[in-house]
């Protein structure tokens, strides 16, 4: 368990295809939200999902994205330590 957490392959980790393919399932909903400010930690993996989220809104243009250091995971492992953006 300890090696599994502590893996240098998983520091601040990419959304998976796994991750990209639920999110394609809610995208009837997303095309609907009426968003103009999207906060988000800044972990990669989060900004992935924000962006693939909200791609397929009609507003995407226009909509802002502020990363908020706060908003991120407790530190349980090793991919919940952001890299430099």
């Amino acid at each position: 368990m300890f090696a599994e957490r502590t893996s240098k392959y998983l520091v601040d980790s990419l959304l998976t295809d796994a991750g990209v393919k639920k999110i394609e399932e809610i995208w009837p909903l997303a095309r609907e939200l009426d968003f103009e400010v999207i906060m988000v930690s800044p972990l990669r993996r989060a900004i992935q999902t924000a962006f693939h989220v909200f791609k397929v809104n009609p507003n995407f243009k226009n909509l802002k994205f502020i990363l908020a250091p706060l908003s991120r995971e407790s530190m349980l492992g090793c991919a919940d330590v952001p890299l430099p953006i």
